[in-house]
Parts: structure tokens; sequence; C-alpha cells
């Protein structure tokens, strides 16, 4: 399995870009997870009073919510990125967000001091905002990513990081 990671500040660009490669490695015939890092501390995917809420409240410490068309597992604790990729089955894992993480990645950015700022040794192409006012940065190819898909694409499948999911999706 695949893994690597589009980081950068908030509007930068990242969900577009995840979208575009998203879209190109599927119309490949890839089977492609998406994670979604999310540091706004008031997040939750549950909301207060709902069925799945109260089980939680009650002491419940995983709950799984089957509806008629997905299936959510909600576990009450942050769980450390490793283990959320490894739980996934799939060709290609595509995490927004998780700079921190030690994932190959591409950083979005809006202007060139962010893309200094957020430049790290696991930045391997820039893409993003930045994109509309050059090509190049700080030597390496900033992609357009409606324009640029296919390419960027491929450069994120060479770079991406190869893992073994733990667990068997059906």
């Amino acid at each position: 399995m695949k893994v690597f990671a589009v980081s950068g500040l908030h509007g930068t660009g990242k969900t577009t870009v995840v979208e575009h490669l998203v879209r190109e490695l599927v119309r490949r015939g890839l089977k492609v997870a998406t994670v979604k890092d999310i540091h706004y501390e008031g997040f939750t995917m549950d909301k207060e009073g709902t069925n799945t809420w109260r089980h939680r409240a009650a002491g419940a410490c995983t709950v799984a919510a089957r509806g008629l068309r997905e299936t959510d597992f909600v576990y009450g604790f942050r769980m450390p990125m490793e283990e959320v990729v490894s739980r996934i089955e799939a060709d290609v894992v595509v995490i927004e967000g998780a700079h921190d993480e030690p994932y190959p990645r591409i950083t979005c950015a809006t202007m060139p001091e962010e893309a200094d700022m957020r430049k790290d040794s696991f930045t391997f192409a820039f893409s993003g905002r930045l994109s509309d006012t050059t090509d190049e940065h700080d030597g390496l190819k900033v992609y357009d990513c409606e324009a640029e898909a296919a390419g960027l694409a491929d450069l994120a499948l060479e770079k991406a990081l190869d893992v073994e999911p733990a667990v068997r999706e059906r």
C-alpha cells in the first residue's frame, strides 16, 4: 500500500489537491483511501444527544454505527496516524494534513514564504495556490493540481511510503 500526505496551512489548497489526486488515481483503477487529520480542538464526528453519543457517554470504548449506506467506527481517543493507516486496506492512502508525521508529502502553500516555512525533508513537491504564481520553488516543482494531476500522481506514487495493512477489509 502506498502512503503519502498533502500538507500545508489552512486555506492553501490541500483539499483541492487531494480531490484531484484521488480522481486521477481512481481513474487509473486504483483503490484509494483518504485520511483527514483535523487539529480543531472541538472537532468530533459524533454529536451530543445522538444514540451513538449516548453509547459513548455511558462508557463504550468503541461505537459502531451501521446505516444503510455506510458504517462508521468512533473511538474515544486520538489514534496514532500509523495505526489509522495500518487499519486501511487500499492501493493508495492519501493523508490530508499530518505535517508532523513522517510521510512523504506534497506541501501546499499560497506564498513562497509559507512554502519555506512548511518544507521539510519529507517534501517532494509543492502545490496549492502557490502554483498560481510559480512552477518551481527551492529546487522542487510546483504542480498545478488541476492541469498537472497526472504528473503529480506519478510523482506521488514514486515517492510514497510502502506500508502493509494490519487488517483486512471486506
